[in-house]
């Protein structure tokens, strides 16, 4: 395939397949998962400022540069040595490596240390390391209309026949509590759809894998596929976003394009699980 090194500088973005840093990628036109989460939401949302970077997002770069662009990670990122700061030439040493490593993100030793050991856990892991190590491209994007509206996805591992994403997470196992729950809470399952369908011609034909790594030790490692039934959820997730971006920012509904939840009362019932857990609990006998 070919892969282009710029977006254009003006008129719409062709679909097809760009090389191009994050900053320009999130800078571009085009619907990417994450704004659909937060349209899904609601148009206010879809419309707010950007999160202020975090730790934890900071952290999540460092580590997929580590795995997926290790050669780009000095460039990227550094370490400050630990330094006396009561002292003037720790003061001073601070200010000088600062003014040195302008443009670089600053990285905590700990969080260095804690980003190499989650590596050697992907590299050691057998399906982890193969789909890193055979992936035919590394962080690339693409753009393509879909049902009418530019929509775009970066992709951590792509290959002809499948794609891969590098999560960092505190619970990796295969049960709800762990990272099947955070593929739910966090759309995932709409990312892996979204992005098959920008990626592929024939998205219903290839594959999507997770590759889940855990921040606390041991760093274990859980590779996990989504399966057809679960990416055509993501799909119909997917299509709704595209009709409210077509219906409140070039449709009928534009005029409510601000609008937040909607304002009424709303009820809530018990969910099933809180009404097996009191019936369960109820039926205990203490003895006092």
């Amino acid at each position: 395939m070919e892969i282009k090194t710029d977006l254009p500088k003006s008129g719409s973005i062709p679909s097809g397949f760009y090389n191009i840093p994050d900053e320009a990628y999130f800078a571009s036109e085009g619907l990417s998962n994450s704004q659909m989460g937060k349209l899904l939401k609601s148009p206010a949302h879809y419309l707010s400022e950007p999160p202020a970077a975090t730790d934890a997002m900071s952290f999540g770069s460092l580590v997929h540069t580590a795995v997926l662009e290790p050669d780009e990670l000095d460039a990227r990122f550094f370490v400050m040595p630990k330094l006396d700061l009561r002292t003037k030439l720790g003061k001073e040493t601070k200010k000088v490596l600062e003014i040195e490593q302008a443009g670089k993100t600053l990285v905590k030793d700990r969080d260095w240390d804690l980003c190499t050991k989650i590596k050697q856990s992907v590299y050691s892991h057998p399906q982890a390391s193969i789909l890193v190590e055979t992936a035919a491209h590394r962080e690339v994007a693409a753009y393509k209309t879909i049902n009418g509206v530019l929509c775009k996805g970066k992709a951590d591992l792509w290959s002809p026949d499948w794609m891969g994403d590098l999560k960092t997470t505190k619970n990796a196992t295969a049960g709800f509590g762990g990272f099947t729950r955070s593929v739910y809470d966090f759309g995932y399952h709409r990312q892996a759809a979204h992005y098959l369908s920008v990626f592929y011609d024939y998205p219903e034909d290839r594959s999507f894998f997770f590759i889940a790594c855990e921040k606390d030790a041991p760093y274990s490692v859980n590779v996990f596929e989504l399966t057809p039934e679960y990416l055509e959820l993501g799909r119909k997730q997917r299509d709704k976003a595209i009709s409210m971006y077509k219906d409140y920012f070039t449709g009928k509904k534009q005029k409510n394009r601000h609008m937040g939840y909607d304002p009424q009362v709303h009820k809530i019932p018990p969910p099933p699980w809180i009404k097996n857990d009191v019936e369960e609990n109820q039926s205990i006998e203490w003895d006092v």
